[in-house]
């Protein structure tokens, strides 16, 4: 894990036994590795990981897009890689945000390729299984056309909705609830 600064590595620190901005000592003997950064940031993380990362290691993500950032993942590391996206959390970000019982029955969809690794996927299963999630396993192609419509198209009509009434009513934002917001 890496931590942002002072105040979130001692947040961190809480759920965390060993926290560290050293990409090194983070990598170093871990058994799976999973990117939660901005998918725009995975592939450049991805290869300073690559030659730290024991063989055997499980790398996943947890992006909210997968066909473009699984293929430049598997590029890079190849077999052991797996995409992953935790159906889970809400508007709020950060440590901060952070609960116990944040997976339990979220669904988590596994990408796997034809190139990915039996075993990796396996891995992965457990993991999420072991925090709560049901699991489903479609392609990167299947995971970006059924998220874009569940959760991508109502966001951005969502968001085009409240630019369309702030032209109209430019002030109903000092009315309005937090949902609005």
């Amino acid at each position: 894990m890496w931590a942002r600064s002072p105040q979130s590595t001692e947040n961190a620190r809480k759920f965390f036994p060993a926290v560290s901005s050293d990409v090194v000592e983070v990598v170093s003997g871990s058994d799976i590795c999973v990117l939660c950064t901005p998918i725009g940031a995975m592939p450049e993380l991805a290869r300073q990981l690559a030659p730290l990362l024991a063989p055997t290691a499980t790398v996943t993500d947890v992006g909210s897009v997968k066909a473009g950032i699984v293929s430049q993942l598997e590029a890079i590391l190849g077999s052991r890689f797996v995409g992953s996206h935790p159906m889970a959390g809400s508007e709020q970000s950060g440590i901060g945000a952070a609960r116990a019982n944040l997976f339990e029955g979220a669904v988590c969809i596994l990408t796997p390729t034809r190139n990915s690794a039996p075993d990796k996927i396996q891995v992965l299963r457990d993991l999420w299984k072991s925090v709560g999630c049901r699991i489903v396993e479609m392609t990167p192609q299947d995971h970006d056309e059924r998220i874009a419509c569940v959760s991508h198209l109502p966001h951005a009509i969502a968001a085009t909705l409240v630019n369309a009434i702030h032209l109209r009513v430019p002030d109903v934002g000092c009315i309005a609830g937090g949902g609005y917001r």
